[in-house]
């Protein structure tokens, strides 16, 4: 009888402990999926090096996100420092960023769609729309003098998309 109680609570503790186990690790793949890496793993007091590994991932994912979000502003600080326009659009259209370099070529205060060129730069318009790339080709607007241009396609995450440069010659 006293080996049977002795069985059932060994048995509990052991189920207890594994369930125990189960929500951390959940709670520690949830945060990692949501970026969260503000937690810390101090109900592991009994398993030091488990605690100590996640503790490590955590760090390190956090460290890669905040080397990811530096790299990322540094992008764009240079991409809104160049002189030379700069255009990232889907294939539909749709403009994804655009430095101040080319609105202030074009006297734009913002660009959405390229489609947007097409009444004041038709000859843009048309360059940029065309399915082939061009490797420097220059172009007459009427109200500018002289753009060169440049196009070429690219993938994110297997979506296409174009990058134009401008540069008024």
């Amino acid at each position: 009888v006293m080996f049977g109680v002795l069985a059932i609570i060994t048995t509990l503790e052991l189920v207890w402990h594994l369930k125990r186990l189960e929500r951390a690790w959940s709670r520690f793949l949830t945060s990692m999926a949501h970026h969260d890496f503000s937690r810390s793993y101090r109900e592991f007091g009994e398993f030091e090096e488990l605690k100590e590994a996640f503790d490590l991932i955590t760090r390190s994912f956090e460290q890669l996100n905040t080397q990811i979000a530096a790299d990322y502003q540094l992008l764009k600080t240079i991409y809104q420092h160049v002189k030379i326009g700069l255009i990232c659009y889907k294939p539909s259209g749709e403009v994804i960023i655009s430095n101040q370099s080319v609105l202030k070529l074009l006297q734009l205060s913002h660009l959405s769609r390229i489609h947007d060129l097409s009444h004041d730069y038709p000859v843009l318009y048309k360059a940029l729309t065309q399915t082939n790339d061009i490797r420097g080709e220059v172009i007459a607007e009427q109200r500018l003098k002289k753009l060169l241009i440049r196009t070429e396609p690219f993938a994110l995450k297997g979506e296409p998309y174009r990058l134009a440069s401008v540069y008024n010659l």
